[in-house]
């Protein structure tokens, strides 16, 4: 018995180029991960001391609005705190992405592969091809727009729907390069970002008064689990559940952060007429038991604090795996809605030693005292790290192998080199055909077994 199988044939360099389509795709998803850390950073800037030292700020407060409120202006507060010569001398660790690590590889090579267009459509504008600018920029939009969640430079999508509403107009699609230019507004993208031509610029400055002055609408925004930082195009709103309102008619990018949790991105269209509705139910992040082990020894290390003992234990440590941070920052937060006590414990994590406390009794809350937060939290980061370590200044990095010691990595890694490997194979094959097999009428080559 002949059994016939039927297969449209192949050359070896429709092989090849899906074999280095394969490994460039693996390859950029894993130059993503190769660069990030168990924690990613918030972000440096010029005013940077170079001997700033890594921070994670946790809170041992119970789930609720208002310390919810309270964490995220200490987070704010770190970030903005600056020693003695006026620079900011601490590198704040980002939660999120460490808690997530491993989990939103999808999403980091969507912006990879967007910044690339990104780039391409800006090359395509300066050249004089709205044509091409157009497809690019299209391409980058959608990819920023699916993933902005996990986007560390936020600006990036603004300038790219400034320059989309541009390139849309330099090829007739007026009605399309209004409607653009209305959401680069939402993102308040100034003036000048990018370079773009005298009607756009025109056509923008009309899109920012209409932003102002045409019929808006809102959203209201639920989680699951509530207590959720909410973002709607990149500027904080709130906690949810949250009602967002004075929003521009249109598409609107929403965002949700909460520790413990997947970073999420949810397009939300808004209507003048009726109120809409993102209901977000969120998903527990890959790392989320090991910080609640952490947090959950943090608490007994703190309690023991009163007994005399100076130093932390193995939830400091812990939190040092986690997310590399030389120093830890742990709030406590207690109190009724309107009053709040905080208080303050810095650690120097290779160490576990306890350099810096301080607390705040009766922190009224009710009218969000930030200034209060902000003065606490530079008095318990204002430290003689020579003092309190001993002479020992120097900045420790530490390195619990990050996402190289993660068995998903190596997974990648074999991917990407079997796909290098297969590439390489075929394109050194030339471009001479295979020995010819039997065929069909139709063309098809037969198999028979």
């Amino acid at each position: 018995m002949v059994k016939e199988t039927f297969l449209h044939s192949r050359t070896h360099a429709t092989l090849a180029h899906q074999a280095v389509a394969l490994l460039a795709s693996t390859a950029m998803a894993l130059s993503c991960l190769w660069a990030l850390p168990a924690s990613a950073q918030t972000g440096t800037d010029a005013n940077q001391a170079a001997s700033a030292r890594s921070i994670v700020v946790v809170d041992l407060a119970t789930d609720d609005k208002e310390h919810t409120e309270i964490r995220r202006e200490i987070w704010r507060a770190v970030s903005r705190h600056q020693n003695a010569d006026g620079e900011r001398d601490f590198l704040l660790q980002d939660l999120n992405a460490a808690l997530n690590a491993g989990g939103e590889v999808d999403d980091l090579q969507n912006i990879a592969t967007a910044k690339g267009f990104l780039d391409a459509g800006r090359a395509a504008l300066a050249a004089d091809d709205p044509e091409d600018a157009l497809d690019q920029l299209t391409s980058a939009q959608q990819l920023f727009s699916q993933s902005y969640a996990v986007l560390s430079d936020s600006g990036q999508l603004g300038s790219t729907l400034l320059m989309l509403a541009d390139a849309k107009l330099r090829t007739g699609d007026t009605a399309g390069a209004n409607e653009t230019f209305m959401r680069a507004a939402a993102f308040r993208v100034r003036p000048g970002t990018e370079q773009i031509s005298a009607a756009g610029t025109a056509a923008y400055g009309k899109a920012i008064e209409a932003t102002r002055s045409g019929k808006t609408g809102g959203i209201q925004i639920n989680t699951d689990p509530a207590y959720a930082e909410v973002y709607v195009d990149g500027i904080f709103k709130g906690i949810s559940p949250k009602a967002v309102a004075g929003l521009s008619m249109g598409q609107h990018v929403v965002t949700i952060f909460k520790p413990g949790f997947t970073r999420t991105t949810k397009m939300v269209t808004v209507d003048p007429k009726k109120l809409a509705h993102a209901d977000v139910a969120l998903v527990t992040a890959r790392r989320k038991l090991l910080y609640d082990g952490a947090k959950q020894n943090l608490t007994a290390e703190l309690a023991a604090l009163k007994s005399g003992v100076q130093r932390g234990g193995k939830g400091v440590k812990e939190l040092g795996g986690l997310f590399r941070a030389e120093a830890a920052l742990i709030a406590r937060i207690e109190g009724p809605p309107e009053t709040k006590s905080l208080e303050f414990f810095l650690f120097h994590v290779p160490t576990q030693r306890l350099v810096s406390r301080h607390k705040v009794e009766g922190l009224d809350w009710s009218y969000q005292n930030r200034e209060a937060i902000e003065k606490a939290v530079n008095t318990v980061l204002t430290v003689d790290w020579v003092e309190q370590l001993g002479g020992d200044t120097s900045t420790v990095t530490t390195d619990d192998g990050g996402v190289t010691s993660e068995w998903w990595f190596w997974t990648l890694i074999g991917v990407a080199v079997a796909g290098g490997a297969t590439a390489a194979i075929l394109a050194s094959q030339g471009d001479e055909s295979p020995p010819p097999f039997e065929k069909n009428d139709t063309g098809a080559m037969v198999l028979r077994f």
